[in-house]
């Protein structure tokens, strides 16, 4: 082979001009997209006015003291549930962990367990993954966790959970509650003892509130209640957004469905407050539930209450019509069910046809005997175990002709 054969040979593709040329480009080309990118991300965090965490560092003290002041209520929580279940008249203990300004407003500030995300037991026996502490700024605080069941090979998230902390000093921590974080930048509107909250951007119905603070209104003259305590009723878009206004960044009970966005509501009587989502200024549900808790607080709620709250105050933003018939076509599809055998349990994350079921029950009453009758049987209820001897009491339907005479009614009335 001769000189210039062997040179050919020996020629790499990194010799090619063409080749050099085209790998340059690349390399530019790549370091303009890196470049624009982290304009764009910087764009994106000032347009979004967000700002880059501060997470402490796990040697720091203030991350050891808010650790401590965490590890420490979790085993009081736990410690007052297990008193109570021995002693009603024991004092909690867990609630003085909190601020002052919060056990005023909330009475027990933890909408954590209020939430009904977890329970007392959780708390000391529950899996728990830390995520992180960070730094507001100089004495506030939020400390983030995740709590999460595991059985074999599988792990069910409980949620993720954020709870603000201020400090005072070095050895003063407390806790204190998103909710009255977020409150000053809600929009107001008053009615007599309603007032109802909401963010900047939602599209609140006057309109529909003063109806709806009328209904509920009738209730206090029905139940007698001469002076009803003040009662807020906060306002979200979503379930999403009014989970994290207590605090409860992912609940399992918020991805519930893709095809829309479900309507629901909370109340919390023993803080005189309610949630509901989009639209919740027209309905009167969560009301009368604080309503009823007000009249006897010292009973347990029933689901006839919720017939109660959903036939005269709403439920899921739709009319007792359109819910009735719904139940009446559900009902004929499935004749298996037996109401005669159970009243409970005909409910998922997106339809509640236990609701619907008690609605028919309470209109029964409520023809026979009007509000007078609903009230009496309501009261009369100690648990859910109680509705039908009530039933028969106040419809004279025996037990054994419940599924029958009710299938009956729906049918004929809807």
């Amino acid at each position: 082979m001769g000189p210039v054969a062997a040179s050919l040979k020996t020629k790499t593709l990194n010799d090619n001009p063409c080749f050099i040329m085209k790998k340059s480009v690349v390399i530019i080309a790549f370091f303009m997209s890196f470049v624009s990118a982290v304009a764009q991300t910087e764009q994106f965090h000032t347009d979004m006015k967000l700002r880059d965490s501060f997470w402490l560092d796990t040697t720091s003290a203030d991350f050891q003291n808010i650790l401590d002041l965490w590890e420490n209520y979790k085993f009081c929580v736990f410690y007052d549930w297990c008193k109570l279940q021995e002693d009603s008249l024991w004092e909690p203990k867990g609630p003085l962990f909190w601020e002052r300004s919060e056990r005023c407003k909330y009475k027990n500030p933890d909408w954590i367990l209020q939430s009904l995300q977890l329970v007392p037991y959780d708390y000391i026996s529950g899996k728990e993954l830390l995520i992180g502490i960070e730094k507001r700024n100089d004495t506030l605080f939020e400390l983030r966790t995740m709590f999460y069941d595991q059985s074999n090979d599988s792990i069910k998230m409980r949620g993720v959970f954020t709870l603000p902390v201020v400090k005072h000093s070095d050895s003063d921590y407390k806790f204190f509650t998103k909710l009255s974080l977020i409150k000053p930048t809600l929009q107001k509107y008053q009615i007599g003892w309603l007032t109802f909250l909401y963010p900047v951007g939602y599209n609140f119905d006057n309109d529909s509130a003063e109806s709806t603070f009328v209904a509920a209104d009738s209730f206090v003259k029905a139940l007698g209640l001469d002076n009803p305590k003040q009662f807020e009723y906060y306002l979200f878009e979503t379930r999403t957004d009014f989970w994290r206004s207590i605090g409860v960044d992912v609940s399992p009970y918020d991805f519930i469905g893709c095809s829309r966005v479900y309507s629901g509501g909370r109340c919390f009587n023993e803080c005189n407050i309610a949630f509901y989502t989009c639209g919740g200024e027209s309905s009167a549900h969560e009301l009368l539930h604080f309503l009823i808790y007000q009249k006897h607080p010292e009973r347990e709620s029933s689901e006839f209450e919720e017939g109660v709250c959903s036939y005269f105050g709403g439920h899921s933003n739709e009319t007792k019509d359109v819910l009735l018939l719904r139940l009446k076509d559900w009902l004929n599809e499935n004749q298996q069910i037996d109401l005669s055998a159970s009243l409970s349990g005909y409910a998922d994350f997106t339809e509640n046809y236990t609701y619907m079921i008690q609605m028919v029950i309470c209109e029964m009453v409520y023809k026979k005997g009007g509000i007078e009758m609903v009230f009496e049987m309501l009261f009369s209820i100690s648990n859910n175990d109680d509705e039908y001897d009530a039933i028969e009491k106040y419809l004279s339907i025996k037990r054994k002709n419940l599924n029958k005479t009710f299938r009956e009614y729906l049918n004929n009335n809807y």
